[in-house]
Parts: structure tokens; C-alpha cells; sequence
């Protein structure tokens, strides 16, 4: 399967602030619970060799499957926090191309947003739904560009 390239671009951002952090960044956490970016301390504890700290999954699509499909991911990993990050830009992009008015696709990015927030609190994992612009921003708060 091929990445979209807002799918990478959001997996680059994150692996960049982990590794600004000082965290060991990886593209996936392993080949039984592929996530799109994890960070892991650098040393372990006790038998455990890497303890995740911080996992994300990107959503790049509005499919309630997919995006449930992330949070089973992120619950598997149990990272310290979870990110689902709803990648709005490509999204958007597509809603657009299809058809449909700016107006309206803004508001179904917002309602999946406030359904896949609903479904982080169900979780026992601790989950938390971000968005491009966010991810940007703390991309540029660690010492990116706005690129």
C-alpha cells in the first residue's frame, strides 16, 4: 500500500519533533502493530529494552473503520499518549475535488473530528485527536519551519 504524501508529511513532522525531544524515533512500531510514527525512551526498564512514549496513527480518511482500525492500533501499542491525527488537509483536498462545497466539507471534517474525539474517550488508552494545524504547530514550537 502506498502512503499519500499528506501521509508522510504528517509522519515526518511527528518523527522530527520526537527526535528534536530527544527521543529514538521510529517509522512503525512493529510489523504486528504497524503505527505511522512512534517515540521510544532510549533506554528501557527492567526486561522491556524501549518504552514507548508517544505513538501516532494518520487518518487520511473520513472511513469510520479506518480511523477505529487506528485506535485498536494505538490501544495494542499502549504508548503514553496516543496520537490520532486527522490529517484535515488531504481530506479537505479530496471532499473538494469530488464536489463539494468548502463550506460542507469543513463541517464533515468537524463532525468526523468530534466523533473520532468521542471514540479517544471511550478508550483506556489515553488518546488524544489532533489535527494538521496542530501538528504544525508544535512542529514549529520545537524548532521546525512552517513548511
Amino acid at each position: 500500500m502506498t502512503m499519500s504524501s499528506g501521509h508522510a508529511v504528517a509522519q515526518r513532522l511527528f518523527l522530527e519533533i520526537g527526535a528534536r525531544r530527544g527521543y529514538m524515533t521510529q517509522q512503525s512500531y512493529s510489523s504486528d502493530a504497524p503505527t505511522d510514527g512512534i517515540w521510544l525512551t532510549k533506554g528501557g526498564f527492567a526486561s522491556v529494552d524501549r518504552i514507548p512514549v508517544a505513538a501516532i496513527e494518520v487518518v487520511a480518511s473520513e472511513s469510520l473503520k479506518t480511523w477505529r482500525g487506528s485506535i485498536a492500533t494505538l490501544e495494542e501499542v499502549s504508548p503514553s499518549i496516543g496520537i490520532l491525527l486527522l490529517q484535515d488537509e488531504e481530506i479537505f483536498r479530496r471532499l473538494v475535488r469530488k464536489g463539494m462545497e468548502a463550506d460542507e466539507a469543513k463541517r464533515s471534517l468537524e463532525r468526523t473530528k468530534i466523533m473520532m474525539q468521542q471514540a479517544a474517550a471511550r478508550s483506556r488508552q489515553r488518546i488524544i485527536v489532533m489535527t494538521m494545524p496542530e501538528l504544525r504547530c508544535q512542529h514549529v514550537l520545537t524548532g521546525g519551519t512552517t513548511r
